[in-house]
């Protein structure tokens, strides 16, 4: 799809309606009337000149970047407006690979566009915001290729760290690891959907499974009728016969080296392999054309990784690894050398390792395929120099210099507004005090928690504890059986941080399959310890997930409701014990006091209860932190 123009303006749109049909084509026709409409200049606004304004320059990296960025704003916008049909779909910005492509800029962009289409931020607000943020890094940032032997250096140098000792590799590894694989697995299934529309003539017809499946992902653009085609087979299904036609009907077209492709995705979602083999798979596996992700990313040196990583060659590895990761590796290395001979050092003192802010403990079970589609491109929306940025160059030179004054008053980018949706009443049982023991695998933490502050809060915890409240299990998508908290784990401790729980599925992506209003309060603020607060994906999108935090925290004012404190001095220290243990800590149980509830319910404002959509805004409950 696509349109001419002329003078500035749009003249004629095409799209193909035999590849792109329903909810696609759909996607096509808003996103081709976004360009018109949103690159139009009237009265001197128009998203381009605006985006101009916000992110002045003239050398070809920063008008690449206003280009994509626009681009990456139209797409997003045509696919939230598609939603709302409510089907089974890959959204554009990802059928034409922008969000792979750009990754960086799409999540700084998303991040604030989508509260803008929510209503949440006004136009300007959300642009400003958006200027601010990416204006503080070079704009190569953001418009070069993720650099996919960066990625494996990071890996594998981890990897050898946990093997040499090293704990606070083993628990970047463990953190790191599961998120990484999804993202690798995501991107494979949109690369297996692409490939399939090479064979989409390679059989003759007939009423064979083969048959029909090669017709089932050939009905409109392979990569959106295969995301249709494996809801409807399943997904180890789909990918199994993915396999069968890249290594039968497809041989001819070079897929047989697209077969193990498929096979090592089907593995990895019936969980037959861990998500570090995965990855290490991901890396190693080669296609008709080189290494697997060359599609969307720089594998110009991956394979010079590969054979570091096999000879030993631990300095090539960490000339290729992250600024954070190199940093971890050199103070091992000095280390060891201090504990052989302290003279060869002589009296210098040791830096030590850099705070790493995405530390994550637990483990990340893999699911069907039918999760992959839940696109987890903020797995890359990382600053420079981080763990798992993509970039082996120092954050400092992919700083911005201040060239141009900063905006005029700036706003806070992340301000909460009750989010307007589909009204649903629930009871509310008011209480006068309310404290929960929390026993877990590492002893007993007491919550005193706010029936006054946050009444719905403290109710939904109270009727989650209490087995009241009908929940989703996230590994079955079946209705829960039983007290929702028991069982769980601590799936993110963070020293110095954080601790939270609430997701029975292990991951941080989950909660209880439906979602309640915000109770934040503008009087209150994280000025301190042991508070009590819900994660969210968003506005107004908490359910079961909490977070206790360890330290003062003021700048998750304002984005987070508060229902509760530690107030016991043992469960304080415990608290702090927990983020610090070196195994997974399991909430074995969740006991409930109250006194005086209300006699008559009073009924709960309205809020969507439905599941939330993954979202990519940073926050406690995602896998990347505030």
């Amino acid at each position: 799809m696509g349109f001419l123009s002329d003078a500035g303006g749009p003249v004629c749109a095409y799209i193909d309606c035999r590849r792109f049909t329903g909810a696609a084509f759909a996607d096509g026709v808003l996103t081709l009337l976004g360009w018109a409409l949103l690159a139009r200049v009237t009265q001197g606004h128009g998203l381009v000149a605006d985006l101009a304004r916000r992110l002045p320059g003239t050398d070809p990296y920063t008008r690449r970047l206003r280009a994509v960025l626009a681009k990456i704003l139209v797409e997003i916008t045509a696919g939230e407006l598609v939603d709302s049909s409510g089907r089974t779909r890959r959204p554009g910005v990802d059928v034409l690979g922008t969000a792979w492509r750009y990754p960086r800029l799409f999540c700084a962009a998303a991040r604030q566009w989508r509260p803008y289409l929510d209503g949440l931020l006004p136009r300007d607000t959300a642009l400003d915001a958006m200027a601010r943020e990416i204006g503080g890094w070079q704009p190569r940032w953001y418009v070069d290729e993720v650099d996919a032997s960066s990625l494996a250096a990071d890996f594998y140098l981890l990897e050898w760290l946990t093997a040499e000792g090293d704990d606070g590799a083993r628990r970047e590894l463990a953190s790191w690891t599961p998120r990484l694989a999804q993202y690798l697995a995501a991107q494979l299934d949109l690369i297996i959907g692409m490939e399939l529309c090479h064979y989409e003539r390679a059989h003759g017809g007939g009423n064979d499974p083969m048959a029909a499946f090669l017709a089932l992902v050939s009905e409109q653009r392979s990569e959106i009728a295969w995301v249709e085609g494996r809801a409807e087979l399943g997904g180890s299904r789909a990918l199994e016969l993915a396999e069968a036609a890249f290594d039968g009907p497809g041989g001819e077209f070079g897929g047989q080296a697209w077969a193990p492709v498929a096979a090592t995705l089907r593995r990895y979602v019936l969980r037959e392999i861990s998500p570090a083999v995965l990855i290490d798979q991901c890396f190693t596996m080669q296609h008709n054309n080189g290494p697997l992700f060359d599609k969307f990313f720089d594998t110009g040196r991956v394979l010079q990784v590969l054979d570091a990583q096999a000879a030993g060659e631990l300095g090539f590895l960490a000339e290729h690894a992250s600024p954070a990761v190199r940093r971890r590796w050199r103070a091992h290395d000095e280390a060891k050398l201090v504990q052989h001979d302290p003279r060869w050092l002589g009296s210098a003192a040791l830096s030590p390792p850099s705070p790493y802010t995405q530390s994550q403990a637990g483990e990340q079970t893999a699911k069907d395929a039918m999760s992959l589609r839940t696109y987890r491109i903020h797995v890359l929306d990382t600053e420079p120099g981080t763990l798992g940025c993509g970039s082996r160059e120092e954050e400092a030179g992919l700083r911005r210099e201040e060239d141009t004054p900063p905006l005029a008053d700036p706003v806070a980018t992340r301000s909460r507004r009750q989010q307007r949706s589909k009204k649903t009443k629930l009871p509310l049982t008011r209480f006068e005090s309310v404290r929960a023991i929390l026993r877990t695998s590492a002893g007993e933490l007491r919550l005193d928690l706010w029936p006054d502050t946050a009444p719905y809060t403290v109710d939904n915890f109270v009727r989650l504890a209490r087995g009241q409240r009908p929940w989703k299990d996230p590994l079955t998508n079946l209705p829960g059986v039983g007290l929702f908290y028991e069982g769980t784990s601590f799936h993110r401790r963070v020293p110095g941080f954080v601790i939270q729980a609430g997701d029975r599925s292990g991951t941080g992506a989950n909660g209880p399959g439906y979602r309640i209003p915000d109770e934040i309060s503008k009087t209150l603020s994280f000025d301190r310890p042991f508070l009590v607060a819900m994660a969210n994906f968003g506005p107004s999108s908490a359910g079961s997930q909490f977070f206790i935090t360890l330290t003062p925290a003021p700048h998750l004012d304002g984005n987070y409701a508060q229902f509760g404190e530690i107030t016991h001095e043992a469960s304080r220290a415990r608290a702090l014990r927990i983020a610090e243990e070196p195994e997974p800590v399991r909430l074995e149980s969740v006991t409930v006091f109250t006194t005086a509830p209300a006699p008559e319910p009073v009924q709960r404002p309205a809020f969507d209860a439905t599941p939330p959509a993954a979202s990519l805004t940073s926050g406690v409950c995602g896998t990347d932190g505030p």
